[in-house]
C-alpha cells in the first residue's frame, strides 16, 4: 500500500505542475510536450494497475 500512497503523491504533484494538461497550449518545445504526455500516460497506467491490484477505483478520471 505504500506504493499506492506514493502514486497518489505523484498524481497530485503532476497535476499541480500541469502535466495532465496538453503542453501544446503553453507554447512548449515539441520534446517537452512529448515528455509531458509520456509521463502523464505512465502515471495513468500505474494508477489503473494499482487500482486493479487493490480492488479500488482509479484515482484519475479517464475522461479527463
Amino acid at each position: 500500500q505504500l506504493q499506492w500512497l506514493q502514486l497518489g503523491v505523484a498524481i497530485r504533484m503532476a497535476q499541480g505542475l500541469g502535466v495532465h494538461r496538453d503542453g501544446s497550449n503553453f507554447g512548449l518545445r515539441p520534446i517537452e510536450i512529448e515528455v509531458r504526455r509520456r509521463i502523464w500516460a505512465q502515471i495513468c497506467v500505474l494508477d489503473v494497475r494499482f487500482a486493479e491490484k487493490l480492488c479500488r477505483e482509479p484515482t484519475i478520471d479517464m475522461d479527463s
